[in-house]
């Protein structure tokens, strides 16, 4: 079951509107806002920015807002990610990247995917998406120590194609 907006409680900011990447909800400002339950995900990315906790989940339950350092955020492993770029078709934020693999991932491949965790919303459309389990949801906060130990100070970018070389 998708999730549902409390007409009672929903004070029509849009903020739900604005991230979800299905464009599930929709209203009028100042108005409860609804959503369409036959293309909702399920994703969640609409509970994490509700100011007036007004969404209930799958399982009726009103999730909480979180400020915005708590929010869940999509993860890659470089040394699963086999550079197959179903991540980066299927976000719809454009959130994650391709970027050459570094001398740190046992990765035998040239690119792994990279997600900018300032345009990931958390809807989990990319950890769906990998059919190698390679990419995770995890606070933020948690990721600082290990996550910033896989990514160097500059990300190295791949070498342009033949046809960015002949323009």
């Amino acid at each position: 079951m998708p999730h549902t907006i409390l007409e009672e409680t929903c004070i029509g900011c849009s903020a739900c509107e604005r991230v979800c990447p299905t464009s599930a909800i929709s209203g009028e400002p100042k108005d409860p806002y609804y959503i369409d339950h036959s293309i909702c995900i399920d994703c969640s990315a609409c509970t994490f920015v509700c100011p007036v906790e007004c969404i209930e989940n799958q399982d009726s339950l009103l999730a909480p807002k979180y400020k915005k350092s708590e929010r869940p955020k999509a993860v890659v492993s470089p040394d699963d990610c086999i550079g197959c770029v179903m991540c980066v078709d299927a976000c719809p934020f454009d959130a994650i990247t391709m970027v050459g693999a570094t001398a740190d991932t046992e990765s035998l491949i040239d690119a792994i995917a990279l997600v900018d965790p300032k345009k990931c919303t958390g809807c989990t459309v990319c950890v769906d998406s990998c059919g190698w389990d390679s990419i995770d949801m995890n606070p933020p906060l948690k990721l600082d120590s290990s996550f910033s130990q896989l990514i160097p100070d500059h990300v190295p970018t791949l070498p342009p194609s033949p046809d960015e070389q002949a323009a």
